[in-house]
C-alpha cells in the first residue's frame, strides 16, 4: 500500500487515493508510512491528525525513528508539490511556530512540540522541492 499511495499521491496527482492506501500503510505499522501519512496531513492542513500521528510514532518508536524517516525519504519525481502549492502555503502559516519556544519540562529536545512540527513539515518540504539536495 505504501508504494501504491506514493505513487498515487505523487506522480498521478490524486491525493486522496494515494493518502488512502498511505494510511493503510500506516495502520499496517509501517513507519515510514507513519511518518509520511502524518507530515502529509500537516501539509494538507489536517495539522491536529498529522500532528497526533507524528507524536504517537516518537512516543512509540523514539525521535531518532523519526529522523531516520527523514534521512531515509528518496525524492523520486520532481517538483510535485506545485500543484498543491496554496494549500501548502496556508499550511505552512497555520503551524507558524511562536517567536517564544517553550520546551515541555523533562522532554528529551530541545524545542517545543510545535516548533518539533513545524521543522518536520518545512525539511519534508526542502526534501520534496529538492532544496535538501544543495545542502549536501
Amino acid at each position: 500500500h505504501f508504494v501504491k499511495g506514493m505513487l498515487e499521491y505523487f506522480e498521478s496527482q490524486n491525493q486522496i487515493l494515494g493518502l488512502h492506501h498511505i494510511h493503510i500503510a500506516s495502520k499496517g505499522g509501517h513507519i515510514q508510512g507513519t511518518y509520511i501519512y502524518g507530515v502529509l496531513l500537516m501539509a494538507v492542513g489536517e495539522t491536529d491528525n498529522g500532528v497526533k500521528i507524528i507524536n504517537k510514532l516518537t512516543d512509540d518508536k523514539g525521535i531518532s525513528v523519526v529522523e531516520d524517516c527523514m534521512a531515509n525519504f528518496q525524492r523520486s519525481i520532481e517538483r510535485p508539490f506545485l500543484h498543491m502549492k496554496e494549500t501548502y502555503v496556508s499550511s505552512m502559516q497555520k503551524m507558524w511556530p511562536h517567536l517564544n519556544c517553550h520546551p515541555q519540562e523533562g522532554a528529551d529536545t530541545m524545542v517545543c512540540s510545535n516548533c518539533f512540527h513545524f521543522f518536520l513539515l518545512t525539511e519534508f518540504y526542502k526534501m520534496m522541492l529538492g532544496f535538501s539536495d544543495l545542502m549536501d
